[in-house]
């Protein structure tokens, strides 16, 4: 199981630092994908704990892709999340702000500069800039396994060891 709050409040952070106009689910997802990249080299783990799948415009995070989905077409699973998000189309706006508890400083500086980066990038580039080595190594919208994300980072050794033992850790008791 994700941890759902710390995700919504990854994303509320996210759309927080975006205009209107850059809140829109590809490029969410790219800066999530590259915060989270750079934040498992550096660090050994993801920031959203989300599974991302390999999509034709890049890595996708699942959950989150799910969860918004599922507002925008009034599915009352997650109905609880309107109150936070508002969806229409491919667009999302923040309706409260980022609760900062849930976000170490590592996340924050890791999103900060995926923000950066990313924000005034076009899709065509998003899409072209996510399609790493994982995103090559993984199937059709199949899941992107964390040995072929260290693969892309070029994790390896104890470091290597330690972050899949970390991931699997994660996944064993959030589930």
């Amino acid at each position: 199981m994700i941890d759902e709050p710390k995700l919504l409040n990854v994303l509320l952070y996210v759309l927080g630092k975006l205009d209107h106009a850059e809140r829109e689910f590809h490029k969410v997802f790219k800066i999530l994908w590259f915060a989270d990249i750079a934040h498992i080299k550096e660090y050994g783990r993801l920031i959203t704990d989300d599974d991302y799948m390999k999509m034709e415009y890049g890595p996708v995070p699942s959950f989150l892709y799910d969860l918004l989905k599922g507002i925008r077409n009034h599915n009352p699973v997650f109905d609880k999340y309107r109150q936070d998000i508002s969806v229409s189309g491919y667009k999302v706006d923040p309706l409260k702000a980022a609760d900062m508890d849930y976000l170490s400083p590592s996340d924050v500086n890791a999103l900060d500069k995926s923000i950066k980066e990313n924000r005034h990038l076009s899709m065509g580039v998003l899409t072209d800039k996510s399609h790493g080595q994982a995103w090559k190594k993984s199937a059709d919208s199949q899941k992107i396994y964390m040995e072929s994300i260290l693969d892309e980072v070029g994790m390896s050794g104890q470091d290597r060891e330690l972050a899949l033992e970390s991931y699997a850790f994660s996944r064993h008791f959030s589930r």
